[in-house]
């Protein structure tokens, strides 16, 4: 089992680039690619974590679906901060993969053992895995 801790906004730019959404809005294209993070760690039996930065507005708490947790930086904190905290908290590190295009959580996280991902490769695995859930979806339709 892999635990991947994503920098949520670098991967919904990327994801943004690269995917047409059924929706309009940023909060609608960030639930789109939640939902389908959401499935991806459910099939593949991964743990999922995807930060985001603090805003403006209501502290937002953690919320967690099947395998998938979204969790939220709050005060003065970024996505990158929490995930640099998680990482040095966690005692098995080679399971982790961190999802970042931001070079110096990259450097501290490496720096601690932890493989780091860009959002383009991690997307090609989310695309590699949808590939093989429509296969098996095509396979039990035949039946």
């Amino acid at each position: 089992m892999k635990k991947y801790l994503i920098d949520g906004y670098n991967l919904l730019y990327s994801w943004r680039k690269r995917t047409v959404f059924l929706s309009s809005g940023f909060e609608a294209m960030k639930e789109e690619m939640l939902i389908m993070l959401q499935k991806m760690a459910d099939f593949e039996e991964d743990e999922i974590e995807v930060y985001f930065d603090a805003f403006k507005g209501p502290v937002r708490q953690a919320e967690k679906s099947g395998r998938l947790k979204t969790i939220y930086a709050s005060g003065e904190a970024t996505a990158d901060m929490v995930i640099e905290r998680e990482v040095y908290n966690t005692g098995k590190k080679d399971n982790i993969r961190v999802v970042t295009s931001d070079m110096g959580i990259k450097n501290m996280v490496m720096a601690m053992g932890v493989l780091v991902i860009s959002p383009d490769q991690f997307l090609a695995e989310v695309s590699d895995c949808v590939k093989e859930m429509n296969e098996i979806i095509k396979k039990q339709n035949r039946r």
